[in-house]
C-alpha cells in the first residue's frame, strides 16, 4: 500500500498547535498593524483619511492572504492519497470524520478532533485495512489543473456505500514523491472522446458578466446624487443588480480557477 501524506504530520502530528499558532499570528499581526496605523493617524492629522483607507485595505488584504496560506497548509495536512495493493486510489480527508462545531471554542475542539483523526488514519492505512468502506475511491480524473501552489482535481469517485458522484480535491504542492502521485493520478485521466475538443464557454460568460457589471456600475455612478446625470430612481436598483452581478462574477472566476 502506497501512502502520500503531508511531511508536516508524517513524523510528529502537531496539526492543532500549528493551526492555532497560524490563526493567533494573523490576529496578533493585524492588531499590531492597526495599533501602528492609529498611532500614525494621531501624529499626522492632515493624512488621517489616507492612512485610514490604506490601513483598512492593506490589513484586510494581508489577513485574507495569510488566512489563505494557513488554510492551504491545513488542507495538505488533512488530505491523504492512498493506493492499495489492487491499484485503487483513495482520498481521505480527516475533516470528513469530525463533527462541525461553531464559535472559537468549537474551532479549537474541531482542530483537536482533526488531529486525533489524522493519527487514526495513519494507523488505519499502516495496518492495510480495506479503505473502500471508509473513504472515497477515485474512479477517474475528469480534470487536473495546476495552480501556483496546488493542483485542482475534478474527480469521479465512488463513496462508501457504492454511491458514485463528482468531487473536487486540492493536491497542495509539497508531498513527498509528489511526481509519482501525479503520475498515478494522470493514469486515471478520463480519456473517452479525448480527441474531441470541447468548447470552453466560461471566458464568454465571464466577459459578458463583466460587461454587464461595468454597465450597472456606470449607471450607479451617473445616478448618484453627487453626479446627478441620471435620475436617482436608477441608483438603488442598479446597485442591487451590480452586487448580484459581482457575486456571479466571483463565482465564475472561482469555478474556473478550480478547473470545474
Amino acid at each position: 500500500m502506497k501512502v502520500w501524506m503531508s511531511p508536516g504530520i508524517k513524523e510528529s502530528n502537531h496539526y492543532a498547535a500549528r493551526l492555532a499558532a497560524g490563526i493567533a499570528g494573523i490576529i496578533l499581526l493585524a492588531a499590531v498593524l492597526l495599533g501602528g496605523g492609529v498611532f500614525l493617524m494621531f501624529h499626522f492629522e492632515e493624512l488621517k483619511l489616507v492612512i485610514s483607507v490604506a490601513l483598512c485595505l492593506g490589513v484586510t488584504a494581508l489577513i485574507i492572504w495569510l488566512a489563505f496560506r494557513v488554510g492551504r497548509k491545513s488542507m495538505q495536512d488533512v488530505t491523504f492519497f492512498v493506493q492499495d495493493e489492487q491499484g485503487r486510489m483513495f482520498v481521505i480527508d480527516a475533516r470528513d470524520y469530525v463533527r462541525e462545531k461553531r464559535g472559537i471554542l468549537g474551532l479549537i475542539h474541531m482542530a483537536a478532533d482533526t488531529q486525533k483523526q489524522i493519527e487514526k488514519i495513519k494507523d488505519y492505512v499502516n495496518k492495510m485495512y480495506d479503505l473502500s468502506m471508509v473513504a472515497p475511491q477515485i474512479l477517474y480524473v475528469e480534470n487536473l489543473k495546476e495552480n501556483e501552489d496546488a493542483y485542482v482535481l475534478l474527480c469521479r469517485v465512488r463513496f462508501p456505500g457504492n454511491v458514485e458522484g463528482r468531487r473536487t480535491y486540492f493536491l497542495v504542492k509539497g508531498y513527498e514523491q509528489e511526481q509519482e502521485l501525479l503520475w498515478a493520478l494522470e493514469r486515471r485521466r478520463y480519456r473517452e472522446n479525448s480527441w474531441e475538443v470541447r468548447e470552453d464557454k466560461q471566458p464568454f460568460w465571464i466577459l459578458g458578466n463583466s460587461l454587464l457589471l461595468a454597465a450597472a456600475a456606470a449607471v450607479c455612478v451617473l445616478s448618484h446624487p453627487a453626479v446627478g446625470v441620471l435620475a436617482l430612481n436608477f441608483y438603488f436598483p442598479c446597485l442591487g443588480i451590480a452586487f448580484l452581478l459581482l457575486t456571479v462574477l466571483i463565482y465564475l472566476i472561482v469555478k474556473r480557477h478550480r478547473g470545474e
